[in-house]
């Protein structure tokens, strides 16, 4: 609140306790009459303009005190961390793709036409009559006389006359064995022998036989004719014309055209994408935590024991317009400047003190 706008009213009510009948431009020193009390704590002076011929009210300053809180900024340092980036670079490995050329032998088929000849067999019919020879046995039945020889042994006496053997030589001629008789073993005693004359020299031996009656075995033969049937088997061949069914397999040749494929190797060079690795530099942003000391303003209230001037206007009829000045801590506010019309006091001008009044009122 304007404290010069209270004190003029105040001033105001004093005069209308004293009875003066004034208008309203002298009851507020008149239209012309401003008061500036700036409440600032550097020296300062108000200052409050009267005008001639009105009644005019003359300011009694006095000084008082008041507790005044006031922002105080001060610069606090103070620690944060803050993340802060640096490259470095580190090595890194990548693949590439290297290109390397390969030759390789593709195998190409193309396709040509080869004649082939076939040669198939084919069977014709035809008949034929076949003569079918059959040989049948046939038995024969007949009746054959058989001579059956049966020998019997028949006990008899019998005289023989037993020889008595001497020897001495002789020259004569001799029937001797043929060298055929000889050979098969046959003695000249026998009658189916033959003998040839020959002079030899010889040991004869003469024998004279003298008769033994002595009982032997003697065989006798008979022959009887036995009646006998026989069967005979005779081959009878018989001729028979048979139909006969022939197959003939004739060769028949012929040609046809067969599409043939044929595989050739083709040299073929490719490129393969080979993988290797490499290695590079690569940058790498790093974040790191750094203790970075900042300072900030802190606002802080402050009490403190302001001095200001207070003012009071006392009505007075003066005839000239007059200026008052009276020190002031404050600084006016904007919306009360003085005029620019107007030239302001000097700040060295003392400011009269308001009589009757301690420097400890409000």
């Amino acid at each position: 609140m304007n404290r010069c706008l209270t004190t003029t009213r105040l001033a105001a009510a004093v005069l209308a306790l004293l009875g003066l009948s004034s208008s309203a431009q002298a009851t507020y020193c008149g239209a012309a009459g401003h008061c500036y009390t700036p409440l600032l704590a550097a020296p300062a002076y108000s200052y409050c303009q009267t005008a001639a011929p009105q009644c005019a009210l003359v300011p009694q300053y006095q000084t008082v005190y008041q507790t005044v809180y006031e922002t105080v900024y001060e610069n606090q340092p103070y620690t944060e961390y803050q993340t802060r980036y640096r490259t470095e670079y580190r090595t890194e490995n990548y693949t590439v793709q290297r290109a390397v050329p390969e030759t390789t032998q593709v195998a190409q088929t193309y396709t040509v036409t080869r004649p082939v000849y076939q040669t198939v067999n084919q069977q014709r019919t035809y008949t034929v009559t076949r003569a079918v020879y059959q040989t049948v046995n046939q038995q024969y039945t007949y009746t054959v006389t058989r001579p059956v020889y049966q020998t019997t042994y028949v006990s008899q006496p019998v005289t023989v006359n037993q020889a008595v053997t001497t020897t001495r030589q002789v020259v004569e001629y001799v029937n001797v064995p043929a060298a055929s008789a000889q050979a098969s073993g046959q003695t000249s005693g026998s009658p189916q022998a033959a003998t040839v004359p020959q002079q030899v020299v010889r040991n004869v031996t003469e024998t004279q036989y003298v008769p033994v009656t002595t009982t032997q075995q003697v065989p006798v033969q008979t022959l009887t004719y036995v009646p006998e049937q026989q069967v005979k088997t005779v081959p009878v061949t018989t001729c028979q014309y048979v139909p006969e069914t022939k197959v003939e397999t004739i060769p028949v040749t012929t040609c046809q055209y067969v599409n043939e494929q044929h595989t050739q190797m083709v040299p073929v060079t490719t490129v393969r994408l080979v993988n290797e690795t490499a290695t590079r530099q690569v940058p790498v942003t790093v974040p790191e935590q750094v203790p970075v000391t900042l300072t900030r303003t802190v606002a802080r209230v402050v009490p403190r024991q302001a001095a200001y001037t207070q003012c009071t206007m006392v009505p007075v009829t003066i005839s000239a317009p007059s200026y008052f000045a009276a020190p002031s801590t404050q600084a006016a506010p904007s919306a009360q400047a003085a005029p620019s019309a107007q030239a302001a006091p000097s700040a060295q001008a003392p400011a009269p003190a308001p009589p009757g009044k301690s420097s400890g009122q409000q």
